[in-house]
């Protein structure tokens, strides 16, 4: 005697091939899509400019497969990295500013008021120093998401 699955089971298996196929069918309409839009982007050059966020755009090209990503899959977290390293940069600057503008400073008058102003700079390049070692903890600290 053969041993026949039960009804529920057998409509269950067919739905979920059925829906197995239309997620597949969906998948690579989507994909071609997706394809397309990449494929528009390249009319008259074989880069364009993609804006990530309204202070960061990037230079994607269309042989490029991490180009491909980027334009596909960029998050929230990748821009905020991105972000970070420019206000890393912006600290490094005013940094590389201040020594200078101390240096200055401390090579002329002795005077009360260029001593003021010395050691100001110098508590403000403390600061900024603070800053960027804040920002470096949090990129230590909290792993990127490709990274692990």
């Amino acid at each position: 005697m053969e041993y026949k699955q039960a009804i529920d089971i057998r409509i269950s298996n067919f739905i979920n091939k059925v829906l197995n196929f239309y997620i597949r069918k969906r998948e690579s309409n989507i994909q071609r899509s997706k394809n397309k839009i990449w494929e528009k982007n390249f009319k008259t050059s074989e880069y364009f400019i993609h804006k990530l966020d309204e202070n960061l755009s990037i230079k994607l090209y269309k042989d490029s497969y991490l180009s491909k990503l980027v334009y596909e899959q960029f998050e929230v977290d990748e821009i905020d990295f991105v972000n970070n390293l420019e206000k890393v940069k912006g600290l490094l600057n005013n940094i590389d500013n201040s020594n200078k503008v101390l240096k200055i400073l401390k090579k002329g008058d002795n005077e009360n008021y260029v001593v003021d102003i010395a050691n100001n700079i110098n508590k403000e390049l403390q600061n900024k120093q603070n800053q960027f070692i804040e920002i470096c903890k949090s990129f230590t600290s909290a792993p990127h998401k490709s990274l692990t």
